[in-house]
């Protein structure tokens, strides 16, 4: 009688248990098989419960705490293998299953890469999934001061050249500091 039991578990789970669940219009998703089993209302509950709790997670001005917790949550959802690339051709799928943009499913391939659990805990707890980029535009402006004043061991300066101010183009019209002191 045991090995009975072995063979077919979810069967005697089933006639053990009374039938206490109510089916909802969550209880069926487009991509769940709809055989009015309690695995595939819970399929479908847990995908409409993803799509609408990854949707705090979209859009720009998230603060610090919410890139952590996007970050951590698109980790979550990707597997390893299709973030590392062994597997692919599944970015528009995961999209429309979750309703999230197909930006997103990149941002959560880079996060999740090929780090270890291990790893992205690492990573969380020193708080490096949030840090950012430097700017695409960032230079140390004190290397053309230095170097024009002669400071540093430059061999070529000249004490009375100073950098032209109404020239703002290059620096993108925004007001720069240099040697303490703003420039305008």
């Amino acid at each position: 009688m045991a090995a009975a039991v072995d063979e077919e578990p979810f069967d005697f789970v089933k006639r053990s248990r009374p039938n206490d669940h109510e089916h909802n219009s969550r209880c069926r998703h487009p991509q769940v098989a709809d055989d009015r089993s309690r695995e595939a209302c819970a399929t479908s509950q847990l995908l409409h419960s993803l799509s609408a709790a990854l949707q705090r997670f979209t859009g720009n001005g998230l603060s610090e705490r919410l890139r952590q917790a996007k970050a951590t949550m698109a980790q979550a959802l990707v597997p390893p293998e299709f973030a590392t690339g062994a597997m692919t051709g599944l970015k528009q799928a995961f999209s429309r299953i979750l309703h999230v943009p197909v930006s997103f499913i990149d941002f959560a391939m880079g996060k999740r890469s090929s780090n270890t659990n291990d790893q992205m805990n690492e990573r969380l707890e020193a708080g490096l999934d949030t840090a950012r980029r430097p700017r695409s535009d960032k230079y140390n402006r004190l290397v053309p001061y230095n170097y024009i004043h002669g400071l540093g061991g430059s061999p070529d300066f000249c004490m009375l050249v100073e950098p032209d101010k109404n020239q703002r183009t290059a620096w993108k019209g925004r007001a720069w500091e240099l040697a303490g002191s703003t420039w305008f």
